[in-house]
Formats: structure tokens, sequence, C-alpha cells
């Protein structure tokens, strides 16, 4: 079941037990440029990258641009994040919370 964690950056939240959630987040400031190798996601922050997201221009038959999400599949360490990329992570709520910047 999909629902909305109130935080800055989620795009959607999907609670997988209490204390497990897959989180859609974007990419925080402080990593747009950086490639996956230079973040310690589970060492130092404690979540699980899954893939990143990507927006991506396609033209349909009408030929119309329009933009789609597309996922990057496995990542591997020479993916470099952008400022409009989304992140899936798994985790617990509380080091989502703190890898996003908002647990206090």
């Amino acid at each position: 079941m999909a629902y909305r964690l109130d935080l800055k950056g989620v795009v959607e939240s999907y609670k997988i037990s209490d204390e497990y959630h897959l989180l859609e987040v974007k990419v925080p400031d402080r990593y747009v440029g950086t490639r996956v190798s230079e973040i310690n996601f589970v060492g130092e922050h404690q979540v699980q990258l899954l893939t990143v997201i990507r927006p991506e221009k396609q033209r349909n038959l009408l030929g119309t641009v329009h933009t789609v999400r597309r996922a990057q599949g496995i990542i591997t360490s020479d993916i470099e994040l952008a400022k409009d990329d989304t992140l899936l992570l798994f985790g617990e709520v509380k080091r989502l919370e703190e890898f996003i910047g908002q647990y206090e």
C-alpha cells in the first residue's frame, strides 16, 4: 500500500512493515553530481539504494514530447546522480529520515 511520509523530497513511500519502508525521494542537493560509489549508503547511512529513476523525454506516435520516468535497473557504481533523479531507497524509517536530512 502506498502512502506519502510527510518529509521534504519524498515522492512516494511504501510501508513494508512497521519498521521498514521503501521511499522514492528526490536526490538531496548535497548529492547532485556525485557518483553512487562515493556515497556509503549502507555503511554510513544504513539504507539500501535499489535503483535510480531518471526522467527522460519521449516522443509519442503523434509527435508530442512528454517526460517518462525510467528506472536505471541494477545500480552500478559509476552512475552520477542528477538534479531531477529520484532514488528508490529501502531501510528503517529513522535511517531514511536521517539520510534525507529531516530527522532531528
